[in-house]
């Protein structure tokens, strides 16, 4: 199966879908940004944020590139024809770029990337740079490097004892974490499944522990992907007592009650899933996993019942 991922089309092994413009425009439009504010875009694509960014701290930096592009942005992205683009792009609208910038030509992932700018778990906060603002669309079922996997298994494999899966997305959330200041937001556009699915549930507990989280379900996105998608903002602090999504406040200990820490539960269905659960006394699986449904469909007699 690795195999497989690792020869597809350049296109999905990147996990490139692009942000329309106008939805990054939504995004931005609801901050206001500070000229001592340092922001990130890790996977800037063709700068549907990043454009924007250097075009609100033009007018805050008057109109100096150099210190928009060193002291207010920062940004990563991996698709060197994509990179060359973006850069392009800028020198368009903006003039020449300066000789030192902090836009990278890298993997996000690699940890030699941004090295110096965390500040993780257990660190005192503020002991790293970090950023006041990293916003973004990483990448959704890309491919990780396998020159970085066992890297990334040590640094990301686990985070407060649960497992973080090997997944782009939920692997540039945990990053990105870390890159936050003590009370900064980190916003994402991401898949719905993140929500529920078992295997980030991970994520799920690292974001609870880690801050506050609000979910927001975007109506639509662009005709590159048909996956229902969210924004997620996280601010970094203490641990979360509740989640918000879709408006719905969501307490954490609700969450907790089920197996996956869904985010889809609400308190009033919560009380349900105390107690034993069905898999202590049966095993039990369908047509669908096995290929076999004559092994589980039965005709009913007249009754309504079947011989078994």
């Amino acid at each position: 199966m690795a195999k497989i991922k690792h020869n597809r089309d350049a296109k999905r092994q990147l996990g490139q879908f692009f942000t329309p413009p106008l939805i990054a425009k939504n995004l931005l439009d609801a901050w206001v940004l500070r000229a001592d504010m340092r922001v990130l875009e890790p996977g800037f694509g063709k700068g549907a944020f990043l454009l924007p960014l250097v075009e609100a701290f033009m007018r805050l930096r008057n109109a100096d590139l150099a210190k928009v592009l060193n002291e207010n942005i920062w940004g990563v992205e991996l698709d060197k024809d994509v990179y060359t683009w973006t850069l392009a792009e800028i020198e368009r609208r903006w003039g020449k770029l300066p000789d030192r910038h902090n836009l990278i030509l890298g993997d996000f992932l690699d940890p030699a990337v941004l090295a110096g700018y965390e500040n993780r778990p257990g660190d005192l906060l503020g002991s790293g740079m970090g950023f006041d603002l990293i916003i973004g669309n990483p990448p959704f079922g890309g491919t990780v490097a396998l020159a970085l996997q066992d890297e990334l298994e040590r640094r990301y494999g686990r985070r407060h004892g649960c497992k973080i899966k090997r997944e782009s997305y939920s692997l540039f959330i945990v990053k990105s974490l870390e890159l936050l200041k003590d009370g900064a937001t980190l916003e994402f556009i991401c898949s719905d499944t993140f929500l529920t699915i078992p295997t980030m549930r991970g994520l799920r507990n690292a974001l609870m522990e880690e801050g506050a989280t609000t979910v927001r379900r975007l109506p639509e996105f662009s005709e590159e992907t048909k996956y229902p998608m969210v924004t997620m903002r996280h601010v970094r602090g203490k641990k979360a007592d509740e989640i918000v999504v879709d408006g719905a406040r969501l307490k954490v200990s609700s969450i907790r009650c089920t197996g996956n820490l869904s985010w889809q539960v609400s308190d009033d269905h919560s009380v349900l899933f105390s107690g034993g659960v069905l898999a202590e006394y049966i095993v039990a699986s369908s047509g669908m996993t096995t290929g076999k449904n004559e092994y589980f469909v039965r005709e009913l007699d007249d009754d309504g019942y079947f011989d078994e």
